[in-house]
């Protein structure tokens, strides 16, 4: 048999009793009493019945707080990102975006487009046709295009077109409509315009081989 190793009890009973030891106790004791007010202690024993620790471990073993349990480095630098001032200030640009595309109705047409799978199979196909792709690819000499128009000009030709329109045809025969051209300075500078037009149009097209 293996000696039992003899305790010197005077010894422990002067570690016990020490005064670092009684302080220990004495505050120890005064934690428990003030648990015990705070009816703490109470809640502790009552939580400790079989049926309230099942719950709790229903509830802490759920897959939703397992898998937060195991995502939690990502969330704490997730959190560490949204510290920075930057990021803060990126967030609060994108929920004014948010709600700006909420108040114009763009975010209904989204979520009613997500909603619709034949809407969305019909949206993907315009979206990669071969016409939107070339749009894409041509964009810049689009916007080149846009911006050198004079859209105040366009709008008084086109203003010009729809007054001549509701004023119906003039003279029919040739002899009367170069009279008329003749006789009428805003016909004959129409006139001289629509050949400058043509001129340009022309040039940019290729000559037959």
């Amino acid at each position: 048999m293996t000696p039992v190793a003899s305790i010197d009890i005077d010894e422990e009973m002067e570690r016990l009793l020490s005064p670092r030891t009684v302080g220990l106790l004495g505050k120890m004791v005064d934690l428990l009493r003030k648990l015990d007010e705070a009816g703490i202690l109470d809640a502790i024993s009552s939580l400790a019945a079989s049926d309230v620790v099942g719950e709790l471990a229903k509830v802490l073993l759920t897959t939703d707080l397992v898998r937060l349990l195991n995502g939690i480095d990502n969330l704490l630098r997730l959190a560490g990102e949204l510290s920075d001032g930057e990021a803060v200030d990126s967030i609060e640009k994108l929920l004014g975006l948010a709600k700006a595309l909420n108040r114009l109705g763009v975010l209904d047409s989204l979520e009613d487009l997500a909603g619709n799978p034949e809407l969305l199979v019909d949206a993907s196909k315009a979206l990669l046709g071969t016409g939107f792709i070339h749009l894409l690819n041509n964009l810049d000499e689009l916007n080149k295009a846009l911006t050198a128009i004079d859209f105040k000009a366009l709008a008084s030709l086109m203003d010009a077109l729809m007054r001549g329109l509701k004023a119906g045809a003039g003279p029919q025969d040739s002899l009367g409509l170069i009279k008329a051209v003749l006789s009428n300075d805003d016909a004959k500078r129409g006139l001289a315009v629509a050949i400058n037009v043509l001129s340009k149009l022309g040039a940019t097209i290729a000559p037959p081989q």
